[in-house]
């Protein structure tokens, strides 16, 4: 992988037809949190496969999330909460490319205190920034955000946070640090994670709807995640039939999906 450098708007009107040469590359935006994530593979394979140019721009955590609404990218790595305010600027693949689990760190408490969603509110909290829809999920108002895991683990040394909350690429980071703590999932639901592209790029679009409902369906996407001790990260052939043709999204964003269409061969 070659590292280079989301307000209301109106909707997409149908179909769409898309001149994808502005989007050649395409420049994906991956968020600092996720930079050795095993997702990273998975959608190269699936650039690489679709043959579609792709380079990979690692962003703070923060810009990522600002560019769903701003499309200063032509896609972005994934997504958990992909949104039709956005549906302009970027629209999720209807293939889900990751199963988001997400994971707890401390010092002073382990998973028998902290059971419920509740239980995580009674403590000092720290999040990488760009994940505060996790925060308002919970209802949680003492709640810091910092730019990276460095950061974030400083906060827990120094007793300025109890708990840290992140995804896998966390746990395993803080996991490699070997500094004590407490690392246990949380008691969050796992979202699905999208691969985000521009309407504007409609072809790679439409290309990588095939491609990666392919690797699912063959096995090929679970096995990239097996290989890299990431299972509890894979989308799995089975998952996906359950998901039906929607692909798990809401049903207005999936209909914005379905106006994708490859243009035309000359």
């Amino acid at each position: 992988m070659a590292a280079s450098g989301l307000g209301l708007v109106a909707l997409l009107a149908a179909p769409v037809i898309a001149d994808d040469s502005a989007c050649t590359p395409m420049t994906i935006a991956v968020p600092e949190a996720l930079a050795a994530s095993p997702l990273n593979s998975v959608i190269e394979r699936a650039y690489g496969t679709a043959g579609i140019a792709a380079e990979f721009r690692i962003l703070p955590n923060r810009r990522t999330a600002a560019s769903q609404s701003v499309a200063e990218v032509d896609a972005i790595l994934v997504s958990a909460e992909p949104r039709i305010e956005d549906a302009a600027n970027f629209l999720p693949v209807p293939v889900p490319v990751a199963r988001v689990t997400y994971y707890l760190a401390s010092y002073s408490l382990g998973p028998d205190d902290v059971k419920t969603l509740g239980d995580i509110t009674r403590y000092r909290l720290v999040l990488p920034s760009g994940f505060t829809h996790l925060a308002n999920l919970l209802g949680h108002r003492r709640w810091v955000e910092m730019g990276n895991y460095d950061a974030i683990l400083k906060l827990l040394t120094h007793e300025r946070a109890n708990l840290a909350l992140g995804t896998l690429s966390f746990a395993r980071y803080a996991e490699a640090r070997n500094m004590g703590l407490n690392i246990f999932p949380a008691p969050i639901t796992p979202r699905l994670g999208y691969h985000m592209v521009r309407p504007a790029c409609g072809d790679a679009f439409a290309k990588l709807r095939t491609v990666l409902r392919a690797l699912v369906e063959s096995g090929e996407m679970a096995a990239m995640y097996d290989a890299q001790k990431a299972p509890e990260s894979a989308i799995t052939p089975d998952m996906l039939d359950a998901l039906g043709p929607t692909g798990g999204l809401e049903p207005g964003l999936a209909a914005e999906t379905e106006k994708i269409q490859l243009s035309p061969t000359p």
